[in-house]
């Protein structure tokens, strides 16, 4: 892809009226580093290359998927645009934030590009940051980033954990070996499902298994896995707030180490037949856990989502070896089964 394509996920919005350089370093307070912020992207998107240009200062660097351009790129890359009568692109605005100090003021802000293409607007996600310093009396941009957000961001994060990361289990959670061990093998939905290790270890005990996650190099693993290993495995690309699970579809569900979202188990309690298994193993929220893991179960959140047409089998606090992190912590081990 042109750089264009990417560098100009950065944040903005089109439709400015004025020269982005009009601001004397004395009045650069919060306001109007947005404004100026977003007067630049704006001039970005529609290939406006005096505009841009303005407002940038004689010794400027961009960094961008990790490589550094200069303002001669972005001017050649404005005219191979207008050469070729692109339509210009929007932003919508997310989020911003302004830190402004003597001698240099920082914008951060997060935005949705579009970029019209012949088969409709590809959708960029991204956060920038921009670096204003004062030249000659105005505020001009010495540096520019931009950094992928969103989905993106995050199935890139998980790719990476699952490409060099060795600092989780590989084999199937003990929790799950010990609820089927005397379960008739029917249909299992693994949520989250990573490399596969317990939706493999379902398929070899004979359990029809679908398992889901969003991002490539988990999916990839689990499959290769099932390959060698001559299983069945039917390994879905998928977000897990989207997807949809069903209504009576599943005699099995696993929740393990997929979150803490209350949200997510309503929905996956209504995808499990009657006389169907829901199991989820992960972080207590006692502070700690918080901190360290971004997450973790209030101690009888769950025992309160369950009550009802739910007969809980266990609902266990316990001190043990984290499957994710492979460090001690306090985990919440739950098991129920529909009524």
């Amino acid at each position: 892809m042109k750089l264009a394509a990417v560098f100009l996920v950065l944040l903005g919005c089109a439709g400015r009226q004025h020269s982005p350089a009009d601001q004397p370093a004395s009045a650069f307070g919060e306001t109007a580093v947005k404004a100026r912020s977003r007067a630049f992207y704006a001039a970005i998107d529609r290939f406006d290359s005096a505009d841009f240009t303005a407002a940038i200062a004689p010794k400027f660097v961009m960094l961008t998927h990790q490589r550094t351009r200069d303002l001669t790129h972005l001017q050649n890359e404005a005219q191979l645009r207008l050469d070729q009568h692109a339509p210009p692109y929007t932003r919508t605005w997310i989020d911003e934030r302004v830190y402004v100090g003597q001698t240099s003021a920082v914008f951060v802000g997060h935005a949705i590009q579009r970029i019209p293409t012949d088969n409709g607007n590809v959708e960029r996600d991204g956060f920038d940051t921009l670096v204003w310093v004062p030249v000659d009396g105005t505020w001009k941009i010495a540096f520019a980033e931009w950094a992928r957000g969103g989905q993106d961001a995050d199935k890139e994060d998980w790719n990476d954990v699952y490409r060099v990361s060795n600092n989780f289990k590989t084999t199937p959670n003990q929790l799950l070996i010990d609820t089927v061990e005397h379960e008739k093998p029917g249909t299992a939905l693994d949520v989250a499902m990573g490399q596969g290790r317990n939706a493999l270890y379902l398929a070899e005990r004979g359990w029809r298994v679908t398992g889901i996650d969003f991002a490539e190099e988990p999916l990839r693993l689990a499959r290769d896995a099932a390959t060698r290993r001559n299983l069945p495995l039917d390994a879905i690309q998928a977000d897990m707030e989207q997807w949809d699970y069903g209504v009576e579809r599943w005699d099995l569900v696993t929740m393990i180490y997929a979150g803490d979202d209350p949200r997510h188990v309503e929905r996956l309690q209504r995808s499990i037949k009657r006389g169907g298994l829901f199991v989820l193993e992960f972080f207590v929220d006692d502070g700690e856990a918080t901190r360290f893991t971004h997450g973790g179960w209030p101690t009888g959140a769950l025992a309160r989502l369950f009550a009802g047409n739910w007969e809980i089998l266990r609902d266990d606090v316990v001190e043990d070896i984290a499957d994710w992190g492979l460090k001690k912590a306090k985990l919440e081990r739950f098991v129920a089964r529909k009524k």
